[in-house]
């Protein structure tokens, strides 16, 4: 029996700064350590069958035995990799430069916090008490102080991630209120801002394929932005559909965008 799997779990891998210590209390020499953060989940996508014979929830374990994982997938990419996808913009363009950072600084935190319980729970499948108790666990993984995620890790192909982990986000939430989401919004507007490359003198770590940085390089000599927003929204190949279609996001985008250019004439 072949399983679908989800395994979700922070591992960054060998313990060298502290190997010695761990041996030390240990007793022995392990060089097999690996550090891993304490939340944990798997789901199996099996029947009853699979789980009697492979009972891993009555382990004391985080593992879930379903029909469909589905949901679970994208409760995960939408809270946990959406959220990271959605912050790096919005924290970078203020200075921070780790998830921690950025978590902990009272503004892109809150910006945080809000963008997963106000625009993205609302647009997910699962039972609300289950999605703000992930919720929860992600706000505070993201605070662990063991874990250094530096936001410029995140950025690596920020336009695909994005068309992945927050579009779906933005689309539905548009679907179910006719309005669209503020701050997922704010972080589009962040995103082509931060593909300029450059913000208050200080070189961004934009990486990407070579297709999207000769893009943005060309959209961004023009400076108009109404130019800039029209163009990377239109863009297909980057979102799979034109987004200037969507009522009312080119003209808030365009706002957002405009707001940033002021902050960065403000701080020179």
């Amino acid at each position: 029996t072949f399983c679908n799997t989800l395994v979700d779990r922070i591992v960054p891998g060998f313990p060298k700064d502290t190997i010695q210590d761990i041996q030390r209390e240990l007793g022995f020499e392990d060089n097999l350590v690996v550090t891993a953060e304490p939340f944990h989940l798997w789901v199996i996508e099996a029947g009853e069958k699979v789980q009697q014979t492979f009972p891993a929830d009555q382990a004391g374990l985080q593992v879930k035995f379903v029909r469909d994982l589905t949901p679970y997938r994208t409760r995960k990419v939408r809270i946990l990799n959406g959220a990271h996808t959605a912050l790096v913009p919005v924290a970078y363009l203020r200075g921070l430069r780790t998830v921690r950072q950025a978590v902990d600084d009272s503004f892109a935190g809150d910006f945080l916090r809000r963008a997963i319980v106000e625009e993205i729970i609302p647009t997910l499948d699962l039972p609300t008490e289950e999605l703000n108790q992930f919720a929860n666990d992600v706000m505070e993984r993201f605070q662990n102080p063991f874990i250094k995620h530096e936001l410029s890790s995140i950025a690596l192909n920020a336009i695909s991630k994005y068309k992945v982990r927050v579009l779906p986000s933005v689309l539905r939430y548009q679907q179910l209120t006719g309005k669209l989401p503020t701050r997922l919004v704010q972080a589009l507007a962040a995103l082509i801002r931060f593909y300029k490359g450059v913000w208050k003198g200080e070189t961004l770590p934009v990486n990407d394929t070579p297709e999207i940085l000769t893009f943005f390089k060309h959209v961004w000599e023009s400076n108009d932005n109404d130019l800039i927003v029209s163009k990377t929204l239109s863009n297909i190949s980057f979102w799979g559909e034109d987004l200037t279609r969507i009522p009312g996001l080119q003209k808030l985008v365009s706002e957002n965008l405009e707001e940033l250019d002021q902050q960065e004439s403000l701080a020179l």
